[in-house]
């Protein structure tokens, strides 16, 4: 046997953690995707055990219901709105705290402690919230701007609006982070720069040391290359 058969039978570290790998994926991914494509094709139903093909019929009942255009609406809404109120708001917060100190370094924390949360916490914090006896129509009854409890997610306009501040604010914290990041690699990015042009004094090359008119120049372009 060749010397590149028996390396490539000899299995490396790296390899039953990327088998490992593909087989979760397969089974948690690619396997629900496709059980759940071939279920479309059915009128299988939880409440009987017996299933029959029905073709695209259930793609037909999907495009003709006019609910349909509404979900689709809804989302399309809920993206934009997401997507631009998360980059702005956290593209503003990493300007804010683009700083070493410790303290800051705990407000950043503290921004991304909802990106780290699962969705049944945030469910569960919004929902004492937003209910018709939450914190928030608790909190405008006391100040007196409303008499009567609002609902925030049974109304369709209010329901858009809560989702689309609950999206963003579990948002925010990913946008801050990516900016924060991108400002310091564009920071350290313009240093390198600055030092490759950085003037250097010439040197007495008999004595070795700076001469006396302590004149400057920069380095040319190949030297920089060079160095």
């Amino acid at each position: 046997m060749s010397r590149s058969r028996r390396s490539w039978a000899r299995p490396t570290g790296l390899a039953p953690v990327a088998w490992l790998a593909i087989g979760l994926y397969i089974a948690f991914l690619l396997y629900p995707i496709a059980s759940s494509l071939a279920t479309s094709f059915t009128d299988r139903n939880p409440l009987r055990a017996e299933s029959a093909f029905v073709g695209l019929d259930n793609y037909r009942q999907l495009f003709g219901d006019p609910r349909l255009l509404t979900s689709l609406r809804f989302t399309i809404v809920v993206v934009i709105v997401v997507t631009i109120v998360s980059n702005v708001v956290g593209l503003g917060f990493a300007m804010l705290l683009n700083r070493p100190s410790v303290g800051y370094r705990l407000m950043r924390t503290l921004i991304f402690i909802p990106q780290v949360l699962s969705g049944v916490i945030v469910a569960f914090i919004w929902r004492s919230i937003l209910t018709q006896n939450g914190l928030l129509n608790t909190f405008l009854r006391g100040i007196g701007l409303v008499d009567q409890p609002i609902s925030w997610i049974g109304t369709p306009d209010l329901a858009l609006l809560s989702v689309c501040v609950v999206v963003s604010w579990a948002t925010i914290a990913f946008a801050t982070v990516v900016a924060v990041g991108a400002r310091r690699a564009l920071r350290g990015g313009a240093d390198r720069r600055r030092d490759r042009t950085r003037p250097i004094p010439l040197r007495d090359a008999a004595n070795d040391r700076p001469r006396h008119d302590d004149q400057h120049r920069p380095l040319p372009d190949h030297h920089v290359q060079a160095l």
